[in-house]
Parts: structure tokens; C-alpha cells; sequence
């Protein structure tokens, strides 16, 4: 099933959904975003990537064009719409269209998408016997550039190291940050299980607070290990007992191997008992809501706009 699209106020197919060529999401990558999953029809967590676009937009001056209520029923109306129980939810803002050149003076009609589609997850066999993983070339780009706990459209380093992978066969790898340290994967966060430690990237590191990371760090203790955020070296990959990453979308994702060093067990035992405990968690949270997405955040409003990034149309 094709993609639902809401742009521009209404819903529509994929095929009729256009933006400008001016749009600076396009011309410089001048958005920011969040991907969240529906589990029976319920987004997991959707209080909390809202709260990381609120955040993204204090950051980065983008404008909210619906209030946190609205988007709560869009993502509500465009479920029903899709028809599909087990999707993937991509909310997009664009600071919009404006003249050429990076300045964002008069920039103020932010630019709304949300794209609805049916959930296609990672294969089977990745999970079954885990992935070929290697720490990539290209680094992440440092937090006192970019902070890393927003997700914006500036993805060009993710694609230069995915394209590395992917010349390898590889679906998800290990990035560094510019002082050597383990940061992440190239769109997910990475876990270790050394001993009785679950060890990750602490957000000093560089890494993205992750919904899903958060989530793992709670059960820790149901597979019996401590939850450690620390700065974590690359030689700190080779010394693990199992390695997973996670994100919305592939949950945990096992590795087998990390730079031609093979798990003795891939999925390891961890690693299998963390993943049937966020499921675990996922379902207590998602099944039959009692309120739709819309009222579970009908009291939650998003923080005022600075001052200086209000327009005229924005008071």
C-alpha cells in the first residue's frame, strides 16, 4: 500500500503531494523531523518525539504551524485514513520557502508534512542470526556544531557512511565522533553487553537521546544487567560478550560480527531478553488505549515561541 501524505492542510496520495523548489528543507536540508512507530494502530511513545520537535524548534527557531493537539489528531486522522494497524509516522517542518541564500529573514510559513505507511521492518534473518556490522569511516558531525539531540534534515553524513556500508552488504554500522569516541549507529543507537553491564554512549558522547534508547535503559534490569552511559572506545566493541542497536523502527537489531570480530552468539542471550521485554513494554502501552493520541496529549502545550522568531501571522 502506497504512502498517505499531509501537506498543505489535507490529505493526499503520495503522487499529488508536491513542494516548492524554494523550499529550504530542499535547497539546504532546513527542517526538522521525527519518525515514530504505531503499534495496532497506537504511536508508542508519541508524547515523547513531540517533545524532542518542541525541543528541535527552540533549537533551530522552525515554527510550529499547528499547535501539539493538532498534530496529535493528524497523526490520529491520517491512521484511520491509512488504514494500516502497524505503521511508520514521519512528521516533517520546513522553516519553508524563501529567497536563495541561507539567511531565514521573512522565512516565516513553516511547512508542515506528516507521511503515513504501512510498517516494512528489517529482515527477519537479521534478527534471527544478527548483522555484519564495521565502525564507518565518516564521523559524526560534533555536538558544539549541531546538537545532537534534535533530528534535522541535515542527514549527509549518515549517507556517506551508509553508502560506505552498503558497499560492504552491510545494513547499520558504528559511527565516531571527530575525538574518536563511539557515538552511534548511522541511524540508531548502540548497545554493549559486557559481563552483567549494559553499557552505551552517554549523551555527552554525541549520540541522540533515543525514544527507543530510553526505553531499553528502563528494562535493563529484566535481563539482569545494570544500565551504564559512559564514553565508550572503539576497542570497547571488540572486548563485548553482544552488541545490538535500536531504533523506532528496528527495535533491537543484533550484530554478529563488528569489524570482522565474530559474537560468540548473535542474537545473544541479553539481547534476546531486552528485545521480548520492550516488546513486553510496547504492548502494555499501546494496547486498547483508552483515550485517542490526540486526548492523551490534549493537556500537554508546547512551550512559547521566542520572541524572535515570531512573525506576523504568528502572535
Amino acid at each position: 500500500m502506497p504512502p498517505l501524505i499531509y501537506l498543505d492542510g489535507e490529505f493526499r496520495d503520495a503522487d499529488a503531494a508536491r513542494v516548492l523548489l524554494m523550499d529550504r528543507a530542499y535547497l539546504y536540508g532546513d527542517s526538522i523531523f521525527e519518525t515514530l512507530r504505531a503499534y495496532g494502530g497506537a504511536p508508542f511513545r508519541l508524547e515523547e518525539h513531540l517533545d524532542r520537535l518542541a525541543n528541535a524548534s527552540r533549537i533551530t527557531g522552525i515554527m510550529f504551524p499547528e499547535d501539539r493537539m493538532r498534530l496529535a489528531e493528524l497523526i490520529d486522522d491520517g491512521l484511520r485514513r491509512a488504514g494500516c494497524r502497524e505503521a511508520v509516522v514521519r512528521i516533517t517542518i520546513s522553516r519553508g520557502a524563501g529567497d536563495v541564500g541561507i539567511g531565514a529573514t521573512g522565512c516565516d510559513s513553516p511547512v508542515l508534512s506528516i507521511i503515513v505507511r504501512p510498517f516494512v521492518g528489517y529482515p527477519d534473518e537479521a534478527y534471527r542470526h544478527g548483522i555484519r556490522s564495521k565502525v564507518v569511516q565518516a564521523r559524526r558531525v560534533p555536538a558544539a556544531c549541531l546538537d545532537p539531540a534534535m533530528k534535522c534534515g541535515n542527514y549527509l553524513p549518515n549517507i556517506i557512511a551508509r553508502r560506505e556500508l552498503e558497499a560492504d552488504g552491510m545494513i547499520e554500522g558504528v559511527q565516531l565522533g571527530v575525538d574518536g569516541q563511539v557515538v552511534s549507529g548511522t541511524v540508531s543507537n548502540v548497545f554493549l553487553v559486557s559481563g552483567n553491564q549494559l553499557r552505551t554512549p552517554d549523551l555527552p558522547s554525541g549520540c541522540l537521546p533515543g525514544i527507543t534508547r530510553a526505553a531499553v535503559l528502563e528494562i535493563a534490569s529484566e535481563a539482569g544487567l545494570t544500565p551504564v552511559q559512559q564514553r565508550i572506545e572503539p576497542a570497547d566493541l571488540h572486548r563485548a560478550d553482544e552488541m545490538f542497536f535500536t531504533n523506532t523502527v528496528m527495535e533491537c537489531l543484533p550484530a554478529a560480527e563488528i569489524d570482522s570480530r565474530v559474537f560468540l552468539e548473535a542474537p545473544g542471550r541479553a539481547t534476546r531478553t531486552i528485545h521480548a521485554a520492550l516488546r513486553e513494554l510496547v504492548r502494555r502501552e499501546t494496547a486498547t488505549p483508552t483515550r485517542t493520541t490526540s486526548e492523551t496529549v490534549a493537556s500537554q502545550q508546547l512551550p512559547p515561541k521566542p520572541a524572535s522568531i515570531l512573525g506576523k501571522n504568528n502572535e
